[in-house]
């Protein structure tokens, strides 16, 4: 069995408040990589600090971990733009050009914080 990979982006928030701060992250896209040749554990390195919307048999969830109990990692997005691009020049996926597009098609001065989670299906 491979370990299917999707991708989030998200816009991460930081909110202040009197009692401290705290993190959400707006979704903006999710991309079903399917079972790519990566370490995903290379590239997406940080922890996320806020919870992510899961559907488990039809119940929405929001929680930090995958399907597979691992705690949820992101990424830049040029981090995660180089490392399709390296894959893509050796192997024709179908996949890599849509979600190359996808984050290529950004503006991180347009936002907060972009970050990609790297989410185990």
């Amino acid at each position: 069995m491979g370990y299917e990979s999707r991708l989030i982006i998200v816009d991460r928030i930081g909110i202040k408040t009197r009692k401290g701060e705290y993190v959400i992250a707006e979704e903006i896209a999710r991309f079903n990589l399917c079972c790519v040749p990566w370490n995903h554990r290379q590239i997406f390195t940080t922890p996320i600090d806020f919870d992510i919307q899961v559907t488990n048999d039809e119940k929405v969830e929001y929680r930090k971990t995958d399907c597979y109990g691992e705690h949820c990692h992101m990424a830049d997005l040029d981090i995660v733009i180089r490392e399709i691009e390296r894959l893509s020049s050796k192997d024709n996926y179908r996949r890599y050009k849509p979600i190359l597009g996808l984050l290529k098609g950004f503006d991180s001065g347009e936002w907060n914080e972009l970050k990609v989670v790297h989410y185990g299906y």
